[in-house]
């Protein structure tokens, strides 16, 4: 086989890659057809089964049957995030946001660091840039916003918010526990390593060789993946990391039978 016809084969999986995450304009510079040359970017995918009419009335009734129980707590913890005070980040809030989607046993729950910039003021999580790619995403997996649940570990965005602190994440993770284990997800994924390191807190060292490998939290199935930020704002930059990301979301596919 020539290069070229390794070229060719290669840029045709890219291309496929872009198409499952929904997308139907590829832009391709010349940069990008060097990292195929060099045989940085290679792939094989697998189509994602869609969703049938059926299992998404089905979905959508489970959430309307919460009981009542669920509900009040839910609002129990609304109430505890608007009185907040543990860390400065509540210095910057103006408006408490707990999460968005299906908050009763979702299929998946996409756990990030911080809400976007603007998302308070929208009223929504991932309301931005990252929120446009997430619903890529979330589409090619067979789901909608609405069928998944988005949060964050830390529910206010600080002022500085180029990075959360210790301090922020330590604060907010007791809130974090409590509301994960309201929403008994199916899977979570990890948009981070800020958010591993959150969630376990120094007891595990983060690593770039935790991508794609499965870990638990509260015996729940956890994917570290990457943060949509480090793909969303240059798409033809990121050609590797979503290759990752998309072949992590397909075995969070494998795992719930999909």
């Amino acid at each position: 086989m020539s290069e070229w016809t390794t070229i060719i084969d290669d840029l045709t999986q890219y291309i496929q890659v872009q198409k499952e995450l929904g997308e139907r304009d590829v832009p391709i510079s010349i940069e990008t057809l060097g990292l195929f040359r060099t045989g940085a970017v290679t792939m094989k995918t697998t189509p994602p089964v869609p969703r049938t009419q059926s299992e998404s009335v089905q979905s959508r009734t489970v959430e309307k049957s919460e009981s009542v129980s669920a509900v009040s707590g839910k609002e129990d913890f609304v109430k505890q995030i608007d009185g907040c005070t543990r860390c400065t980040g509540h210095l910057g809030r103006t408006k408490v946001l707990t999460g968005r989607g299906k908050s009763d046993s979702p299929d998946v729950l996409f756990l990030t660091d911080l809400p976007e910039e603007g998302d308070a003021e929208r009223g929504e999580f991932y309301s931005g840039i990252c929120g446009r790619f997430m619903d890529k995403v979330v589409g090619a997996m067979g789901y909608t916003r609405e069928e998944v649940y988005f949060t964050a570990m830390c529910k206010c965005r600080p002022i500085d918010a180029q990075r959360i602190s210790v301090t922020e994440i330590l604060a907010c993770s007791e809130l974090l526990k409590k509301q994960i284990a309201q929403i008994r997800p199916r899977v979570i994924v990890a948009l981070g390593a800020a958010v591993l390191q959150g969630l376990f807190q120094g007891r595990q060292a983060v690593s770039a060789q935790m991508l794609g490998k499965w870990m638990q939290y509260e015996n729940i199935p956890l994917m570290p993946t990457y943060h949509p930020d480090r793909i969303a704002p240059h798409p033809e930059a990121a050609v590797s990391a979503r290759r990752i990301m998309w072949a992590n979301m397909k075995l969070v596919l494998e795992k719930l039978g999909r």
